[in-house]
């Protein structure tokens, strides 16, 4: 009996990995696209809320080498995020 609950807690785990990239996934996709939209120069700024139940995936994405590279964010609070696009210096 303990073998079947520990095979079936074992299957849960791996069925929520997906679902979990899933989620980050839509949730960079998401934040991606809006910031593309409302971000056209370092002035800019898109501030938004994130709901609770996604703060992971959003941390995920804003702390993400690649979104790093173009944008600067600030957490202002538990789940009120400002980004902007990152002033590049040509000389």
């Amino acid at each position: 009996m303990e073998i079947f609950r520990a095979l079936l807690d074992s299957a849960k785990k791996k069925d929520s990995t997906p679902m979990e990239r899933l989620e980050v996934n839509r949730v960079r996709t998401t934040i991606e696209d809006l910031c593309e939209e409302h971000l056209t120069n370092s002035d800019d700024l898109f501030k938004f809320e994130a709901l609770p139940s996604a703060i992971d995936a959003v941390l995920a994405t804003l702390e993400g080498e690649k979104f790093q590279e173009k944008y600067e964010f600030q957490q202002v609070d538990e789940t009120i995020f400002v980004v902007r696009l990152k002033e590049l210096n040509i000389l």
